[in-house]
């Protein structure tokens, strides 16, 4: 992926070559997985009723907020169900989990995964700081929660192979950091999309080997939202530029979300590229480039958070961990 990169930043691929070639550089890693007889069982809870479910979710909801706020309400007000199914965090830990063996589409998944961490990085850059500083922030947050389930333990299995992802992602967190001095404004060093492939199959990799490749999109979902608002562009619904990034106002210094076309007798004439860049500078009018910078990296921070919140608050609804290896 990386030499894949590389190759982009010299030769400037075609978006198609971008979709086809990691399809195969993604295979290595695919049959690294299946070499090791890796489980390829996905694992949801069974409810007996639709009521339990509801229940459970509302008990959880409840529990969330009084632990945001500690002025709450000391006991959650019963949910329309709750005569009907039994205390929602008790019965969870007892109810039924039924597992799915996909087979062969577990790979196809792993597949697009790769495809979805290494593009959506590529995308969601431009400006100084912003490529490395997201990077840094999913690692860390990945990191956190190698910790956290080393230290809850579990089976052997389970807890080395949060120690394996570990092991992958600290030298990438030590790298990027000494990336990122040069890479803030005004950046020293460019990283191209050497960088932003290299990192994301390396969090593909670090989820997928720490068997929480499903729980690994929480951490993407600014990335995620970035790619929702593009697809109209990168399908050729609307015009799409070479580059979208944010123009720079020469009186102010200031970036201001680029358009689509200036010329006015264009049906798009004014507005914006379809990124999440050109939606905040919009939202917040126009922004320094450190400045942006450091919103988008809030932003990445805050979803980190969020991402952290529901895989543990939610731990015992949907469960994301199964003793002997089931996908989390």
């Amino acid at each position: 992926m990386t030499l894949l990169g590389f190759v982009d930043d010299v030769i400037e691929l075609r978006w198609r070559y971008k979709l086809i070639i990691p399809c195969i550089a993604t295979l290595p890693l695919a049959q690294a997985y299946w070499s090791q007889h890796q489980s390829t069982t996905i694992v949801f809870p069974s409810y007996s009723h639709p009521s339990t479910l509801i229940q459970a979710l509302w008990e959880q909801f409840w529990a969330l907020r009084r632990t945001i706020s500690p002025f709450s309400a000391k006991s959650s007000p019963s949910s329309p169900k709750s005569a009907e199914s039994p205390t929602a965090l008790r019965s969870i830990s007892v109810v039924q989990r039924r597992g799915f063996e996909v087979d062969g589409w577990y790979y196809i998944y792993i597949v697009m995964l790769c495809i979805f961490c290494t593009n959506s990085i590529n995308i969601y850059a431009g400006i100084n700081g912003l490529e490395v500083g997201q990077s840094i922030v999913i690692a860390c947050s990945l990191l956190f929660i190698n910790i956290v389930d080393i230290l809850i333990g579990g089976d052997a299995d389970y807890v080395q192979n949060h120690v394996f992802s570990a092991t992958m992602v600290l030298p990438f967190i030590a790298a990027s950091l000494a990336l990122f001095d040069f890479n803030c404004y005004p950046a020293r060093v460019f990283v191209g999309d050497t960088f932003t492939y290299s990192a994301g199959v390396t969090f593909a990799a670090v989820g997928i080997f720490g068997h929480f490749s499903k729980s690994l999109l929480l951490f993407f979902i600014p990335q995620l939202v970035n790619f929702i608002l593009s697809l109209p562009q990168l399908f050729k619904l609307i015009p799409c530029p070479r580059h979208r990034l944010p123009r720079v106002d020469p009186d102010t210094q200031k970036l201001k979300p680029s358009v689509i076309s200036s010329n006015p007798t264009s049906p798009y004439y004014n507005r914006i590229n379809l990124t999440l860049i050109n939606v905040v500078l919009s939202l917040f009018g126009p922004l320094g480039e450190h400045t942006t910078t450091r919103v988008l990296l809030g932003v990445q921070f805050f979803f980190s958070v969020v991402a952290v919140v529901l895989r543990y608050k939610f731990g015992s609804v949907f469960p994301v961990q199964v003793v002997n290896g089931v996908n989390a």
